[in-house]
């Protein structure tokens, strides 16, 4: 008797509102039906821009505050200190260039900042899409579309956008830039110029979260164990962010 052959389902595509909740509280599924599609720019445009705005209101409403202005600005100015105390300028220069230096707040300031968050938003979707594309076909010898790779970290950025606007109740409600759920609140005060407490504020609970979510779509990318993804997801962002805190790189992811 001839086997019956049976035409599988097309799978019905989640709605956003369902990736949104997906995402946040069982991203397997979500990953499930990445993995089972074609590759969609809607899976990492939609997510990344979400994010972006998120961003930039945080950046408009946290810079407009008094304390977190007079905060930055002390930044800036110990950072200068400390050059002219390593002799890479004299205390003239100094002077000259926090002349020129936007104030914290000031509109050259925060278009300059809208600017670099535009930047960096779209350099660690596919910069890192890049790098877990390059590790899926060198380690595992698994060819996946890069779009596809781009779909699993930007549907993460969800993730993102929650903790930015959860993070700008920290910073307003705390009076710092560096409040939030990261291991600097361990610290006390911050120091900005100490790479320490920078990699510190790096490590974010809701970051790890991100990344390890990322791993979960990585193994279902790869098909291998949810551990090896979210090894290979959480190293790669250690790494990184190890680089950026000690090696006096500008961007992190």
């Amino acid at each position: 008797m001839p086997e019956e052959i049976r035409t599988p389902e097309p799978s019905t595509e989640l709605s956003w509102s369902d990736n949104i909740v997906g995402i946040l509280s069982s991203p397997s599924e979500v990953y499930q039906q990445v993995v089972a599609s074609e590759p969609k720019n809607s899976h990492w445009s939609i997510p990344s821009i979400t994010s972006l705005v998120m961003l930039l209101v945080f950046l408009f409403v946290v810079f407009d505050q008094a304390p977190i202005q007079d905060q930055m600005q002390d930044s800036q100015v110990k950072a200068m200190e400390k050059q002219v105390m390593d002799g890479k300028m004299t205390q003239e220069e100094a002077d000259r260039a926090m002349e020129f230096m936007p104030k914290p707040g000031s509109p050259m300031w925060l278009i300059g900042g809208a600017v670099m968050m535009v930047f960096v938003v779209f350099a660690s979707l596919f910069g890192f899409s890049l790098v877990y594309w390059i590790i899926g076909r060198v380690a595992f010898k698994v060819v996946v579309p890069y779009m596809k790779v781009c779909g699993v970290y930007g549907l993460s950025m969800l993730i993102m956008a929650v903790s930015t606007l959860i993070g700008m109740v920290f910073v307003i409600a705390m009076e710092s830039i560096y409040a939030g759920a990261s291991l600097a609140m361990l610290i006390g005060e911050v120091d900005p110029l100490n790479k320490t407490h920078m990699f510190l504020a790096s490590v974010n609970l809701f970051t790890i979260w991100q990344y390890a979510v990322i791993g979960i779509g990585l193994a279902k990318l790869w098909s291998v164990s949810t551990e090896k993804g979210i090894g290979v997801s959480l190293g790669v962002w250690l790494v990184w962010t190890l680089l950026v805190s000690y090696g006096g790189m500008l961007f992190g992811g």
